[in-house]
């Protein structure tokens, strides 16, 4: 249990608890959960941006705007039940006040205001199974939902995230020193743009010459010369992020 605290000039002091609770209901099982507090403090974005520069503005700051506040739970279990196998699974929720939104002056003027609330609930998995010596699987999940409410909410399209999110790497440990790893991803679509979902694979090999020196290329996004990734939220994809394929050679030395 304990707190962060922190002064900022445009809200003052804000506090931060947090509270974790294990239990090891055997050597192989742990259950534990936690409950926490975070802060978004304004911005100068927030608050102290005018578009354009010089009156009469469109945008007229946030002179008003507080901290965006987020209060969440989670609930998860560790286990090992054998040397081969392990596994966690957690599930979470929050809830968010005091969201950004904006409030208009008049026809043509508008301010930033939190006027927004949110409730994000989902849950996490992954598991690793220990096929042979040399040979490891490892799975993991993402799933979330997200329901939001207050004025102007679909205008301002908040929450562009994936609506679930999964990962299959198998890895390999050969005797002649190389490391393998191959892994595939799903991203689902974002919900507020014109971004779809895409199937990825990334892969790595490396190589220790000595306990001093290691070599290793990695390549990303094997399936597609390029996909789209983001967009500009609630534009209907406009001015995409594609994201296409790289290759990354590392050295590392220890000394």
């Amino acid at each position: 249990m304990g707190s962060k605290v922190e002064h900022n000039s445009y809200t003052g002091t804000e506090w931060m608890p947090s509270a974790r609770l294990g239990w090891k209901l055997s050597p192989q099982w742990l259950l534990w959960s936690a409950a926490s507090r975070a802060v978004r403090t304004p911005s100068r974005v927030d608050v102290e941006f005018f578009v354009p520069a010089q009156p009469p503005y469109q945008l007229a700051g946030g002179p008003n705007f507080r901290s965006e506040i987020a209060n969440t739970l989670e609930l998860g279990l560790r286990a090992q039940p054998n040397e081969r196998l392990s596994y966690s699974l957690t599930v979470f929720g929050s809830h968010y006040t005091s969201l950004r939104n904006y409030r208009r002056l008049s026809s043509r003027t508008f301010v930033l205001i939190n006027a927004s609330k949110a409730n994000v609930y989902g849950v996490e998995a992954w598991g690793r199974y220990q096929v042979s010596r040399g040979w490891s699987v490892q799975a993991g999940l993402t799933s979330m939902h997200e329901g939001f409410s207050g004025a102007n909410v679909a205008a301002i399209a908040p929450g562009n995230d994936p609506r679930y999110q999964m990962r299959l790497q198998s890895s390999w440990t050969l005797s002649s020193g190389l490391d393998v790893d191959v892994s595939l991803r799903r991203v689902s679509a974002l919900r507020f743009t014109t971004v779809p979902g895409y199937n990825e694979a990334d892969a790595r090999l490396g190589w220790r010459y000595s306990q001093a020196l290691e070599f290793a290329i990695s390549a990303r996004n094997l399936l597609h010369a390029q996909h789209r990734e983001f967009a500009q939220s609630g534009a209907a994809g406009a001015n995409p992020i594609m994201v296409g394929r790289t290759a990354q050679l590392t050295v590392t030395a220890r000394f």
